[in-house]
C-alpha cells in the first residue's frame, strides 16, 4: 500500500480491513468478526479521509498515545498530585510497551487509551463513593 512498510502482521490485517471499510466493501480484505471493530472503524474513518495509506496507522497509535499520556497525568494528578502524574508519565514513556505501540500501526494504543481511562475513572469513583461521574463533576474537581 503506497509504498510504506508496515512492521507487523496484524498492521497489514488493519489496514486491509480498514481500506475494506473505508470503500463499502469493495477493496481490502473484509472485517474479522474475532476482533471488536472500533480501531478498524476509525482505520477506515481516517482512509476515506486521506485515502488508504498505512502511514495512518502510526499517526493514529501516536495520536492515541499522546491522548492516553494526558489522561495518565490527569487522572494522576486527581488520584496522588502532580508530582505523582509526572513521575507516572515518566515510568510510561520509558516502557519498551510504551515505545514500540506507540509508532506501529496496531491498536493496543488505542485501546491502552479506554483501558486506562476506565480504570482511573474506577479508582475515582472509589474515592468518591458514586457510581457515575459526569463531565461537569470532573471539571468542578480538576
Amino acid at each position: 500500500m503506497n509504498g510504506y512498510v508496515l512492521i507487523d502482521w496484524d498492521e497489514g490485517v488493519f489496514a486491509l480491513q480498514g481500506r475494506w471499510i473505508a470503500s463499502a466493501g469493495v477493496d481490502g480484505k473484509p472485517f474479522n468478526f474475532q476482533t471488536p471493530p472500533l480501531y478498524q472503524a476509525l482505520v477506515g474513518l481516517i482512509f476515506k479521509i486521506g485515502g488508504p495509506n498505512p502511514i495512518f496507522l502510526p499517526v493514529l497509535a501516536l495520536i492515541f498515545s499522546v491522548l492516553t499520556l494526558y489522561a495518565l497525568y490527569y487522572y494522576g494528578r486527581k488520584i496522588y498530585d502532580e508530582q505523582t502524574a509526572l513521575a507516572a508519565i515518566a515510568v510510561f514513556i520509558t516502557s519498551e510497551f510504551f515505545l514500540f505501540f506507540s509508532r506501529s500501526g496496531l491498536s493496543e494504543a488505542v485501546f491502552l487509551l479506554f483501558f486506562w481511562s476506565a480504570f482511573a475513572s474506577f479508582l475515582v469513583g472509589l474515592g468518591t463513593g458514586r457510581r457515575r461521574i459526569h463531565r461537569d463533576q470532573l471539571r468542578r474537581r480538576a
